[in-house]
């Protein structure tokens, strides 16, 4: 299965193996050689970590605007990395995903932008797909924007996203979760969204297939995925690093959104 620079999906025993550490953007500091360790409850919600790393509660609902938004369309400096406004709610993974990536000028078009220090995805990104991780996509999309060709540029960064998702979508029917994988796998990649799901199942399986199995089964997964992806970040990709925590605000805000969407998924709302 040729997914043209998207992971290739090869199937052992009924798991789902993700080949590329080119597509993924969790932090360099995160090999992928060291196995993972058993998995306690002591161990996933940091009891003994200290206050600091949950300084900033979980949410399940979106919450009201915490901060001004600048006039300029694509400049929103106070309200931190990763947590453009949405325009119109979005009705599909790759729409939510576009609207909380994408960077536009003072003409609302897509531009490639320059991430700050600490961001970790290499000297540029267009709508999320960056330099060090996505380099041959990245390239492609910087080069349609250059050009003036933004809406080819945009349809094909979504086209990235839905074809990035499938090899871990197709394990439910939920929309809601198919929606948070979607932006998970995105956000942090493969290997950060099998920690996410390691942790919102309390299970130390590498199979993604059972992992999202037992999501599958749960009375509210979409309260897991919200809490597991947050504990995630605070403690194992933030873990306590002053230099992170600046991009706390706008994660909060994305995470608590893209809970948001998922359910509205699936009441209709």
């Amino acid at each position: 299965m040729d997914f043209s620079g998207v992971p290739v999906a090869e199937i052992f025993n009924g798991s789902v193996v993700a080949r590329s550490q080119a597509m993924d953007r969790e932090q360099p500091e995160e090999p992928e050689l060291a196995p993972a360790p058993s998995i306690t409850p002591q161990s996933l919600f940091g009891a003994e970590r200290g206050a600091d790393l949950f300084s900033m509660p979980r949410q399940s609902v979106a919450p009201s605007p915490v901060a001004a938004q600048s006039s300029v369309p694509g400049e929103y400096p106070d309200m931190g990395i990763y947590d453009a406004p949405l325009g119109s709610a979005p009705s599909s993974p790759e729409d939510f995903i576009f609207q909380s990536e994408a960077r536009r000028d003072a003409k609302g078009r897509l531009r490639v932008y320059s991430p700050p220090s600490g961001d970790g995805g290499g000297s540029f990104e267009v709508a999320g797909i960056t330099s060090r991780f996505q380099p041959k996509e990245a390239a492609r999309l910087k080069a349609l924007v250059e050009s003036g060709q933004t809406d080819q540029a945009e349809a094909e960064a979504k086209d990235f996203y839905r074809r990035r998702a499938a090899p871990f979508v197709r394990f439910t029917e939920n929309k809601g979760v198919q929606f948070q994988v979607s932006d998970i796998v995105h956000h942090r990649g493969e290997g950060g969204l099998r920690r996410v799901l390691q942790r919102a199942t309390m299970s130390d399986s590498k199979d993604y297939g059972e992992l999202i199995g037992e999501l599958n089964n749960m009375s509210d997964p979409l309260d897991a995925l919200n809490a597991a992806r947050q504990d995630y970040e605070w403690e194992e990709v933030e873990r306590g690093r002053a230099s992170r925590k600046k991009f706390r605000p706008g994660l909060q805000n994305r995470f608590n959104k893209a809970d948001a969407a998922a359910r509205r998924l699936i009441t209709g709302e």
